[in-house]
């Protein structure tokens, strides 16, 4: 086996969407021959023993939240203890939120990965972003070890994040900045071929596409489907992702059928959001859309699979799958997606023919009224996803693209110096 360390500031059970990618990274490169030593900050919850998580010392920012919320860290936990001269240097670094507000972590993560290259041979280094601070991180051991691989991936844009606006002068600077940072870097890899476009312009080099995925084993499990014609949505609702085209074509199917109220289901799981709320005000429509709040990611995998169809929503970006379509693929319900007109979510979706998607509010009433009579007659919706090109996103082949990466660089060094 060889040595590989994740640098990966979200890992579960952090419950954010960002965890996902690293977690599958983690769980299935051992199945290539690669052993993952995970540097993630200390967090209050337990990390699973599946996994060889070594946690750094917690950044201020973190051990003020916990305190804040009157929760205390197991700081037993951290294996290894920076000098206290590191913790002061980390804390007045975050004074200045650059490259982002978790930039004492910098010191943490680079500190105890030395502690581990020391102790071990570590052959790769992969940092996932965000936060940029991941990326740094990877630079400085890059420096530190060059003979490390270094993988610098990117589940989003860092200089060109479709959800950050930036001036021309502040666009620029970090641009320069990304590319110094990134310039040491073997590869780099992100995940779908419209952002790995965008890097490659701006790095001016090939950056290599390794899409999200599902695990498997998550969803080994059965439940009854809803009796309900309900459509699902779970996740993160940002102020660029419109559910609007969907409600007015409820409106408008309950225009033709008034027993629409008492049959049909929208469910948000999602944090509250006043735009549902205004929407739904607006069309009419308050016995149909419910805003469930956040649950449990169990049960968020239960309602996902006893739902009669997935709501998608994408922002106005058409290199964006959203780490929630990997999730809908693994509970193999039919995906109703909503969005830009290119979107990368479009060409999935007509490949494994897991669902549809719509910007156009015509054809959108077509396919929902079609479903809805098929739900009528049969009492479900039908799932025509084809598994083998579905299973095609599952993490285990993710994380197969990364050891082929690896493995073709270790080989290639290999010749290089016989």
């Amino acid at each position: 086996m060889r040595n590989l360390i994740l640098i990966a500031y979200s890992f579960p059970p952090d419950r954010n969407i960002g965890a996902i990618r690293p977690r599958g990274i983690a769980k299935y490169l051992p199945y290539y021959g690669w052993n993952v030593f995970v540097i993630t900050p200390l967090g209050f919850l337990p990390r699973d023993s599946l996994y060889n998580v070594i946690e750094t010392y917690p950044t201020f920012r973190i051990r003020l939240g916990y305190w804040k919320r009157r929760q205390n860290l197991d700081y037993r936990r951290v294996v290894y203890q920076p000098s206290i001269k590191t913790r002061l240097v980390s804390n007045f670094f975050e004074i200045v939120p650059f490259p982002d507000t978790k930039s004492g972590w910098i010191f943490h993560a680079v500190f105890t990965a030395i502690q581990i290259i020391k102790r071990n041979r570590i052959d790769a280094i992969i940092s996932t972003y965000s936060p940029a601070s991941s990326h740094f991180i990877g630079h400085k051991l890059k420096k530190l070890f060059p003979d490390l691989i270094w993988i610098a991936d990117f589940r989003d844009l860092w200089s060109h994040n479709h959800f950050r606006k930036r001036s021309r002068l502040s666009l620029f600077l970090f641009e320069q900045i990304e590319k110094k940072v990134l310039s040491n870097a073997d590869f780099l890899t992100t995940v779908s071929d419209p952002l790995a476009q965008k890097l490659k312009r701006l790095h001016k080099r090939d950056c290599i596409t390794i899409p999200n995925g599902f695990d498997p084993e998550e969803y080994e499990f059965r439940v009854d489907l809803d009796k309900k014609f309900s459509i699902t949505y779970t996740g993160s609702l940002y102020d660029q992702m419109n559910p609007e085209i969907l409600f007015s074509v409820i409106r408008k199917m309950l225009s033709e059928d008034d027993c629409l109220h008492q049959s049909m289901e929208v469910n948000f799981y999602t944090r509250y959001n006043p735009m549902l709320e205004k929407l739904t005000k607006k069309y009419g429509i308050e016995n149909i859309i419910k805003q469930r709040g956040i649950v449990p990611r169990e049960e968020i995998l239960r309602k996902q699979k006893s739902s009669q169809i997935l709501l998608l929503i994408t922002p106005l970006e058409k290199g964006v799958y959203t780490g929630k379509l990997f999730e809908y693929l693994g509970a193999r319900r039919p995906v109703l997606g909503l969005g830009y007109r290119d979107s990368v979510v479009k060409n999935l979706l007509e490949e494994t023919n897991a669902g549809f998607y719509f910007h156009d509010e015509n054809q959108l009433f077509q396919q929902l009224k079609k479903w809805y009579i098929e739900w009528q007659k049969t009492g479900f919706v039908k799932y025509t996803g084809e598994d083998r090109k579905v299973e095609q996103y599952c993490q285990k082949k993710m994380a197969e693209k990364f050891a082929l990466l690896l493995e073709h660089k270790l080989s290639t060094c290999h010749f290089y110096s016989q």
